[in-house]
């Protein structure tokens, strides 16, 4: 894979929901960032709903948070929960969170933030039957380093916001209007 200045982790799980994991994926590459795509085990192609097949860049395991400057986690009902299972990625989502790097989720994948304690005292959004306290009104959020999305509808919005803190909100802009998005303007946590 080429070199990137700037560095984003996929993890993706069997049963993953497509448009929420190829959207960041497609946005970020267009702004120059490495979207990098990792399969929780060896396998070459992650099957997600509907048995779409996405070939991953490598397997998890072989990645490590340091290089990266963000993680996206996307949802799927069952690749949530193996997200969730899955020791690895819970490694990899304490270590960006203590080295204060920027984590997307969107959908169920919440439920992983959740398992770590992560949405403590945080104002979030998620899939409204996953996660208890999500903000279902809200399209995505953004509460410190934690962004997240309330379902595929969202994955355009959440790209957006995740691209602008990582590239600018320039370049965020340029690749929603090329792409034919309105770049959306941040719902941002608000003290209650």
């Amino acid at each position: 894979m080429t070199s990137f200045e700037k560095k984003v982790l996929v993890p993706l799980a069997e049963g993953f929901e497509p448009i929420e994991a190829l959207m960041p994926v497609d946005m970020l590459r267009r702004a120059g960032i490495g979207a990098v795509l990792a399969s929780l085990d060896e396998t070459e192609i992650v099957r997600g709903i509907k048995n779409i097949g996405v070939a991953a860049d490598g397997p998890l395991g072989s990645y490590a948070m340091e290089d990266f400057d963000a993680l996206y986690l996307p949802g799927g009902s069952r690749g949530a929960v193996l997200l969730r299972r899955n020791a690895t990625v819970l490694k990899l989502v304490r270590a960006a969170f203590d080295q204060g790097k920027t984590i997307a989720a969107i959908c169920a994948a919440p439920a992983v933030l959740e398992s770590l304690g992560l949405l403590k005292n945080r104002n979030f959004t998620a899939y409204w039957t996953i996660v208890k306290g999500a903000r279902e009104e809200c399209q995505f959020l953004e509460d410190g380093q934690i962004l997240t999305g309330r379902d595929p509808g969202a994955a355009a919005a959440l790209s957006l916001a995740l691209l602008g803190r990582l590239a600018g909100p320039e370049a965020a802009a340029t690749v929603a209007k090329s792409m034919g998005f309105p770049f959306p303007r941040a719902e941002t946590a608000v003290e209650s």
